[in-house]
């Protein structure tokens, strides 16, 4: 049976909102160098990075746990920066 759970993290982010966009679009295998303290591994598992279909695992690091979130991108739409993502 699937564990139920919610994670909240924030974190500041001194980036213009473009190159924000930018790297959960097309560079988010980054995202452990960017903000390690939080993200500790991106791994793409099906498709090609930033596209629709595309299946990630990521782990986090909110505390001294891991939390380990498969993700799927359902839509983008450049024109608003905006993507769509299924948590399974």
């Amino acid at each position: 049976m699937a564990k139920m759970s919610k994670m909240e993290v924030q974190t500041e982010v001194n980036s213009s909102a473009d190159k924000f966009y930018n790297v959960f679009r097309h560079e988010v295998q980054l995202m452990p160098k960017i903000i390690p303290e939080k993200i500790k591994d991106v791994k793409l598992l099906q498709g090609d990075w930033g596209t629709v279909g595309s299946v990630k695992l990521w782990t986090y690091v909110p505390d001294k746990n891991a939390a380990i979130v498969k993700e799927m991108i359902e839509a983008i739409d450049d024109e608003n920066k905006t993507i769509k993502f299924k948590i399974f």
